[in-house]
């Protein structure tokens, strides 16, 4: 998940840090459940998306992170560019 990927840029090119997958579609499988205490939020990417969601999460903390900002930031662009 971490490794350099033959015909993509380096890790270094892409000013990645230590814990960003090189893929950028690079996911971590859980085998297990995650028992809902352990769930504290979620993040979404449009108003529609957390109103479609809300009855699944009880009291639970839901935000909305719209654009292209925060959590669903182009990461090339944040990387180079953002600061981050």
């Amino acid at each position: 998940m971490f490794e350099a990927i033959d015909g993509h840029e380096s890790r270094k090119d892409q000013a990645l840090k230590a814990f960003d997958p090189t893929d950028v579609q690079g996911e971590v499988l859980v085998m297990e459940a995650i028992e809902p205490e352990f769930i504290l939020g979620a993040l979404f990417n449009t108003t529609a998306a957390k109103e479609a969601s809300e009855a699944h999460f009880g009291r639970r903390k839901l935000i909305v992170h719209g654009g292209q900002k925060g959590l669903f930031a182009n990461r090339t662009y944040y990387r180079k560019f953002g600061g981050g």
